[in-house]
């Protein structure tokens, strides 16, 4: 068994990484330590999570001392909620490529497909999916990410992005947890 998914522009992720969702100060420095220690390279976070400085902090660390190469490692990335505008992409990105100390993510994901007013008070219901994935072309196309996606979308978000893509999904991360709470309905109701 491969230890590595192709996405399809060619870039290899690793199927294993480590998530840090929920992961408060300090514990995502311990966790991040051992995990690479133990030879993990696919590192999950996002702005939301507050964590991207302190994660940065490790990676450089690491980095620095030779323990990892950047190119070993396997860094997403997605982009706030609030933020869910084509001209707040690559600000969003470069600020998170700030805190995490790189030039590049390997990933970079749509995080929600809502926007809400940067206030965090309401949704935008101005913003449309389509527009918030031509601003993650741009910065795809800039190579401030080897790969492009999208993090809890249905299936009609997703077809609408493709009617207007120039570059085509790479990633569809969907949440485990969700995805193991529908398999235990499944299973008892009978649906197997």
């Amino acid at each position: 068994m491969s230890t590595f998914l192709k996405l399809s522009n060619g870039v290899e992720m690793p199927l294993l990484g480590l998530g840090t969702w929920q992961a408060g100060p300090g514990e995502v420095a311990n966790a991040l330590k051992i995990a690479l220690t133990l030879g993990y390279r696919h590192i999950d976070t996002a702005a939301a999570y507050q964590n991207e400085a302190e994660i940065g902090a490790v990676l450089k660390e690491f980095i620095s001392s030779g323990k990892v190469k950047r190119e070993e490692l396997f860094i997403t990335t997605k982009l706030f909620w609030a933020f869910n505008r084509a001209e707040d992409v690559e600000p969003q990105l470069k600020a998170s490529l700030e805190k995490l100390g790189l030039d590049y993510v390997d990933l970079y994901l749509i995080h929600m497909p809502v926007a809400f007013e940067q206030n965090m008070t309401d949704h935008d219901h101005s913003v449309k999916v389509e527009d918030i994935w031509k601003g993650i072309e741009k910065v795809y196309e800039k190579k401030l990410t080897k790969a492009i996606g999208v993090s809890n979308f249905n299936a009609e978000q997703i077809q609408r992005i493709q009617k207007v893509a120039k570059i085509p999904i790479h990633n569809n991360q969907v949440s485990y947890i969700k995805f193991i709470k529908k398999i235990k309905v499944a299973i008892k109701q009978d649906l197997f």
